[in-house]
Order: structure tokens, then sequence, then C-alpha cells
């Protein structure tokens, strides 16, 4: 919520100033910014997409372990 909070006020401050030195430093750092965040983003999709798939992994395999015990008892 914070971050959209954040978008949307410079948004309303990138609309109403007209362009002047202070207003082109501001956007270009802005959309650096942005870069930046949509880089970790999708990084730490692929990391967690990855982390996952291992644990989806190591579940199964356990799950399979404790049913195969389980017969052997009963």
């Amino acid at each position: 919520m914070a971050t959209l909070t954040g978008c949307l006020a410079a948004v309303i401050w990138l609309l109403s100033h007209r362009p002047n030195r202070l207003w082109c430093r501001f956007t270009a750092w802005w959309l650096v910014s942005l870069g930046c965040y949509l880089l970790a983003v999708a990084l730490h999709h692929d990391e967690v997409t990855e982390v996952a798939e291992r644990t989806r992994h190591r579940l199964g395999r356990l799950v399979r372990g404790f049913v195969r015990r389980l017969g052997r008892v009963g």
C-alpha cells in the first residue's frame, strides 16, 4: 500500500509541474528506480519459483516415504 501511495504522489507531482531541469532529474531517477525495482521483482520471482519447486519435491519425497512406512506397519 505504501508503494502504491508513493507512486501516486510521484505521478501527481510529475503531471502537475512544467518540465525543467529538476523535473527531468527527478523523472530520470524515478525511471532508474523503477527499472531496478522491476529487475529485483523479476529475480525474486525466479528465486521463489525455484525454492517452491525444490520444497514441493522434498515434501513429495517425505510424504511418499511416510506412506511406505505406514504400509509396512499396517
